[in-house]
């Protein structure tokens, strides 16, 4: 199902494509998960009042939400909404929100297929005991944001991170891009 190139493509790697082409007053959201934490060590802020997150208060499914009323209070900024496949399955419908009222919010998809965090949580705390953190039946998510009329884009290797990056960055209206990466750790939590 997905083009598999050179190399793997990790969270961290996507979110530093993204920093890349990022402007200093751009709002960024967040659901809770691990992207929420690689998000905080790799995009480098330069302006108070640019995140809005739980702070991992365990509200998934709370980057779209946030994005749609960071985009109503802030017009004529960009909002970009990192969310990963757990927190984003939590509220996805909110995709109706946003093609609506055609607000211009990026959703970068990072698709490990897992809730992340927990399973760090199951292997640090209890003894790999797996328990429903896998996600092996999502949604082709692209397929998804066309059926709202969003644009949408997908990366799974290291070859076309920044063109696709700065293809998505670059778009002036609603859209989703899917990263396909490799289950990773981020520590500390």
């Amino acid at each position: 199902l997905y083009n598999k190139r050179n190399t793997i493509l990790k969270i961290p790697d996507a979110i530093k494509a993204i920093d890349k082409y990022k402007k200093d007053d751009d709002i960024f959201t967040f659901g809770v998960g691990n992207h929420l934490m690689f998000g905080c060590q790799y995009i480098n802020w330069k302006r108070p009042k640019t995140i809005l997150a739980s702070g991992s208060l365990g509200v998934m499914g709370c980057s779209i939400g946030y994005a749609i009323g960071g985009q109503l209070a802030n017009k004529n900024k960009r909002v970009i909404s990192i969310d990963g496949d757990g927190s984003f399955n939590m509220s996805l419908t909110e995709l109706q929100t946003i093609s609506r009222y055609n607000l211009p919010v990026k959703i970068a998809l990072m698709n490990d297929k897992n809730l992340g965090m927990v399973r760090v949580w199951e292997k640090l705390f209890y003894e790999k005991r797996y328990t429903a953190t896998d996600n092996p039946n999502n949604p082709d998510y692209c397929k998804l944001a066309e059926s709202y009329g969003i644009k949408s884009l997908r990366c799974d290797n290291q070859d076309e991170l920044d063109t696709i990056t700065k293809q998505f960055m670059k778009n002036d209206g609603p859209i989703l891009c899917e990263y396909i990466c490799e289950t990773d750790e981020c520590l500390p939590l």
